[in-house]
């Protein structure tokens, strides 16, 4: 099991993400957990929006370089 944590947040994972993610809120004692292939989900589908947005932006000289 692996921690990753960010001001008052840990959440706590498998390195291959299998199985479960538990997220608690160190402040407040808020916790949930959830399998981790809905956070890895979650997360895809943020980086898919940006990278739309990116190529929606894009000049004509950006998408032909590669930019």
């Amino acid at each position: 099991m692996h921690t990753f944590k960010k001001e008052d947040w840990r959440i706590h994972y498998n390195s291959d993400f299998s199985g479960y993610v538990t997220i608690t809120n160190d402040r407040t004692g808020a916790r949930i957990r959830m399998p981790a292939y809905i956070l890895l989900s979650f997360a895809a589908e943020y980086v898919r929006d940006k990278k739309i947005s990116k190529i929606h932006e894009a000049t004509d000289l950006d998408i032909l370089l590669g930019n």
